[in-house]
């Protein structure tokens, strides 16, 4: 099954524990431990050593990938959360066209109602993701200081070899630096780690990773894939009051995310709604220094 973007109140919830393990960083390296091609078996090796964490890592690229097999992801929720929802959304698709940035969306707003959430995240499973996360910085840390000796992105990839549940993180390596150092919040931290999901039965009993597809990530896809994750938290959480303006929140994070990243390599954002047939389009200039989302 496809990965869908990632965006529900349990599994946030459970994620969101192991970052405050991570915050930890290298403050006495000095000379260079680890070379860019070794930073995947020093993961491994560090992971099963010191954590007994049988996982799986490979460098493609600029891309460093992190297989963890566990059990059980989600489990019932002790206090299960009430979820408040003032907007319904149907859709949310964001993508490069040439050199256009292009977002439609479908989102109304609607009655309030209150749901529960009755799942949440295996505290088990995320502790061992923290370790995964402890050990990125770490070994990050042990390498030279340059972009041409770390990864640029980061993918931990956790799956569930019972049910063949999948939860994907996708990180900017200096993302994850800032936050071990205290740079950006945590909440920040996490608007800017994209979370996809999935179900793959090739997963179950799969404990090598045997199955696993590795891949580069590129700049134009995280950016994308952030929009698209920023829009779905702002409206399904809801960060956002009920009367706020849906084109202008949604404008809003596309200069955020480009601003955050000094993204210039696209010609102008196009805003698609497809509630009301409506249509905006701006030029890279007006995105780049408009007025954007402060979430620090």
């Amino acid at each position: 099954m496809k990965l869908k973007r990632f965006s529900g109140n349990s599994a946030k919830a459970g994620l969101s524990l192991f970052l405050a393990i991570v915050v930890l960083g290298c403050s006495n390296c000095t000379n260079p431990t680890y070379t860019k091609k070794q930073i995947d078996s020093a993961t491994e090796n560090i992971l099963k050593k010191e954590y007994k964490l049988e996982a799986k890592a490979k460098l493609l690229g600029d891309t460093l990938s992190v297989y963890l097999p566990v059990q059980d992801i989600i489990s019932p929720a002790k206090n299960p959360k009430k979820i408040k929802e003032i907007f319904e959304v149907g859709s949310v698709k964001s993508a490069f066209n040439d050199a256009s940035f292009v977002v439609n969306y479908d989102i109304n707003k609607i009655r309030p109602l209150e749901k529960i959430d009755p799942y949440e995240i295996n505290k088990e499973v995320s502790e061992k993701v923290g370790k995964v996360l402890r050990t990125l910085v770490r070994v990050i840390s042990s390498t030279a200081h340059s972009k041409e000796s770390q990864p640029e992105f980061l993918r931990i990839i956790i799956g569930d070899t019972n049910s063949g549940f999948e939860i994907v993180n996708t990180i900017y390596t200096l993302d994850l630096k800032k936050v071990a150092y205290n740079l950006i919040s945590t909440t920040e931290y996490q608007h800017r780690t994209i979370q996809d999901t999935a179900v793959n039965a090739k997963l179950i009993n799969d404990i090598k990773g045997s199955s696993i597809q590795f891949k580069e990530v590129k700049m134009k896809d995280f950016i994308a894939g952030q929009i698209e994750q920023r829009i779905l938290r702002k409206f399904q959480k809801p960060e956002v009051d009920k009367n706020a303006d849906i084109d202008a929140e949604i404008l809003k994070v596309i200069v955020s995310v480009m601003q955050i990243y000094d993204f210039n390599g696209f010609s102008d954002a196009e805003l698609n709604n497809l509630v009301t047939n409506s249509r905006l389009k701006l030029n890279r200039a007006a995105i780049m220094t408009g007025p954007s989302e402060k979430r620090f």
